[in-house]
């Protein structure tokens, strides 16, 4: 009898071994090349009506887009790209793989050399 118990407890435990090495998923997250991510604590430091041009372009870079809006007034919009990648698979019988491309962007209206609103959009 207890080598009953004890080859059932040993398939057993293979059995769920096997399990856990044949079903997977895997999460891969990549920023593109170039993508101008702007940071909580990056945003926290900028002062409408106090933040510079400059300071700006000095510390984030040059900006994805510069759109002209009116006349001393420009559109600093910084573009991060993130692309997901989900991988499921069970082992021999099925996969699946799924990409999502995420785009958030950053905007700052500079007036007269003066960030004057920023917005943040995640799309």
């Amino acid at each position: 009898m207890p080598s009953r118990r004890l080859s059932t407890l040993l398939i057993s435990a293979i059995v769920l071994c096997l399990s856990c090495t044949l079903i997977a998923k895997q999460s891969v997250t990549q920023y593109r090349p170039g993508a101008r991510r702007v940071g909580d604590e990056t945003l926290s430091r900028i002062e409408p009506g106090v933040t510079t041009r400059g300071w700006l372009l000095a510390a984030l870079g040059k900006p994805t887009y510069i759109q002209p809006a009116d006349e001393d007034v420009e559109i600093f919009t910084y573009e991060a790209r993130k692309t997901v990648t989900t991988r499921s698979y069970v082992f021999l019988i099925w996969s699946s793989s799924d990409n999502d491309e995420l785009i958030s962007t950053t905007s700052f209206e500079i007036k007269a050399g003066v960030v004057t609103r920023y917005w943040r959009d995640n799309g």
